[in-house]
């Protein structure tokens, strides 16, 4: 979708700004989409983890743990993104 949109009325040609929440959805929808990767890929890792510790890999198990952290803390992030534009959705769509 374009930012700026060209009307023609009566042979008047203007020019329309659409707002920047219009295109919103589409991000939301992509935002989902990132949540549910870091999703399946926290459990794959989680796995891995406990494999780790099963075989007494310590390295392999603290390696593993520090990448879990840096997804948990994306996925909170990104828990808090969403949340706010679905407040600025319904907020300005009323």
């Amino acid at each position: 979708m374009s930012q700026i949109e060209s009307f023609e009325n009566n042979g008047l040609n203007f020019t329309v700004i659409k707002p920047y929440f219009v295109q919103m959805q589409t991000k939301t929808v992509d935002a989902e989409i990132v949540l549910q990767r870091l999703f399946r890929r926290e459990n794959i890792i989680f796995n891995r983890i406990v494999m780790a510790i099963k075989t007494n890999d310590s390295t392999q198990s603290t390696m593993l743990a520090s990448e879990l952290i840096k997804i948990r803390i994306l996925k909170r992030n990104l828990c808090v993104t969403l949340e706010l534009m679905y407040h600025y959705n319904i907020s300005y769509s009323q």
